[in-house]
């Protein structure tokens, strides 16, 4: 009579310390990262939805107008889970941080995408709120060839960190008059009177002007004939 197999070993204690990872949870047969840190002060920017085209290219849903754009730039990105099992909306934005993308949503996955006239040139798992990992990279519903680690981003010298992220071109603002001055561009320009000529100095060659007898009447010469002078006899 054969003999039962001997039960497997007991599975060794963890070590005191370790911590469990709490990145990942599962959830309905799919993972969502919970955020490691928090982020502080208000939202900057705003969170638009990316929107994949049939010819493979992306446009971005204002959330303004509702009017579709080509991104171009590098983006930071947000997968989250809707409330449907198949719903699950890409949110991005140049300035925003992934916390504030997700609006406490269940993230699917984060990270960063590089766009070109709505062309994607490459997309990482650059996030440091959710450090997601690149096993779960196809829960971010993006071209799979176009995943680059962050890793390798670092060793080929992208700059990722916050505030170094650019997007579509924001209007320019006229820069700041200086203290003293009024800005030309509010108040019209005045057109300043010409200064008088400065009186030419009098030649030592030449004569005064003998003063012109005036030929307007003084007030005791009114109502009088006009005399002549006696002439005197020699």
């Amino acid at each position: 009579m054969a003999k039962p197999p001997p039960p497997p070993p007991p599975r060794p204690p963890r070590p005191s310390g370790s911590a469990v990872p709490s990145v990942t949870v599962q959830k309905a047969g799919a993972a969502t990262f919970a955020p490691t840190k928090r982020v502080a002060g208000p939202a900057r920017g705003t969170a638009e939805e990316l929107l994949s085209q049939p010819d493979g290219s992306y446009r971005v849903r204002s959330s303004e107008r509702g009017t579709l754009a080509p991104p171009n730039g590098v983006y930071n990105f947000v997968r989250v889970q809707g409330t449907t099992r198949n719903e699950a909306n890409l949110y991005v934005s140049p300035r925003m941080p992934h916390a504030h993308l997700a609006g406490g949503r269940p993230v699917l996955y984060a990270g960063t995408a590089k766009l070109d006239a709505g062309k994607l040139d490459w997309w990482s798992n650059y996030s440091g709120t959710y450090q997601p990992v690149a096993e779960f990279r196809a829960q971010a519903k993006l071209p799979v060839d176009k995943f680059v680690t962050w890793q390798k981003l670092q060793m080929q010298g992208v700059g990722l960190q916050r505030g170094m992220l650019t997007g579509r071109r924001p209007a320019e603002t006229p820069a700041p008059p200086a203290p003293g001055r009024a800005n030309a561009a509010e108040k019209p320009a005045m057109m300043s009177p010409a200064p008088a000529a400065a009186p030419a100095a009098p030649s030592s060659r030449t004569q005064p002007a003998r003063p012109v007898a005036s030929t307007s009447a003084t007030p005791a010469a009114i109502g009088r004939h006009p005399t002549t002078s006696p002439t005197r006899k020699s």
